[in-house]
């Protein structure tokens, strides 16, 4: 949870192409994650030994948060999904486990302190603009290395998620495995062709902070999120209903991302 950590400093970054639209407007090209549809059973063990994670070769990995810069530490994830859950694998790399930190021993606790991953997803195209003042539209989920979990639902808060994770810790690495409960996440009146998505962590030993979509020095940006595809259901990505036309090309956020 970087925003609660006194890290100071924000470095401009721009990733990847650069899209113009009509009357000049430019935006960032938006980051895409896509779930792949597990063939068999997944159980939560956080070993990743099933075919599914295997074939999935965990193609996506982790930066510097604001810069993008090669991370010391090295973390890769993949996601999968079935008819009722969302999961995630993570291996995260660790040169120095002897220093990291499992302080935290119970769930709903600080446990973003320790070494830690977070998932974020916002269920909407929409990136909305945020700060510490605002209920933002997104679910955070929050794991340290021995598996105890924090998490909220900030678009309405006080709403319990039931997720569940299981970790599993080895000489250079741990590994964590997540289901997250689909009908959870699913937006009540959704028209969406993607949501959105950040995978975060925390390396003690480095103090390093690195995230998957590049950030602006807060965690908790969604305007920095990137996209998460590939839910499908009946050919159409869960919770999209029908095309929504284009009025204003240069100002719909439909086709900025924003």
């Amino acid at each position: 949870m970087l925003f609660r950590k006194s890290v100071i400093g924000v470095i401009g970054f721009v990733c990847g192409l650069f899209l113009i639209h009509a009357g000049g407007a430019v935006s960032q090209e938006i980051p895409s994650v896509k779930a792949i549809k597990a063939t068999g059973k997944i159980v939560l063990d956080g070993k990743l030994n099933e075919k599914d994670w295997v074939k999935t070769k965990l193609p996506y990995s982790l930066s510097h948060y604001t810069s993008g810069a090669p991370a010391k530490e090295k973390t890769e994830f993949a996601v999968l999904y079935d008819s009722e859950n969302l999961y995630f694998g993570v291996i995260c790399h660790e040169s120095r486990m002897e220093k990291t930190v499992s302080v935290m021993t119970g769930d709903d606790k600080a446990v973003y302190l320790d070494d830690s991953l977070e998932l974020f997803i916002a269920p909407y195209e929409v990136g909305y603009e945020s700060d510490l003042s605002n209920d933002r539209n997104f679910f955070h989920f929050c794991l340290n290395m021995p598996g105890y979990r924090y998490g909220d639902c900030l678009a309405n808060r006080g709403t319990m998620v039931p997720w569940s994770v299981k970790t599993h810790k080895e000489a250079d690495k741990w590994v964590a495995e997540v289901a997250i409960p689909l009908k959870v996440l699913l937006p009540k009146f959704g028209n969406e062709a993607y949501w959105r998505l950040n995978v975060t962590r925390f390396s003690s030993p480095g103090n390093e902070y690195t995230s998957w979509a590049v950030t602006q020095g807060s965690f908790h940006a969604p305007k920095n999120f990137g996209k998460l595809t590939g839910i499908n259901v009946n050919g159409k990505f869960i919770g999209y209903q029908r095309p929504v036309p284009v009025v204003h090309p240069e100002l719909d956020y439909k086709t900025s991302g924003y």
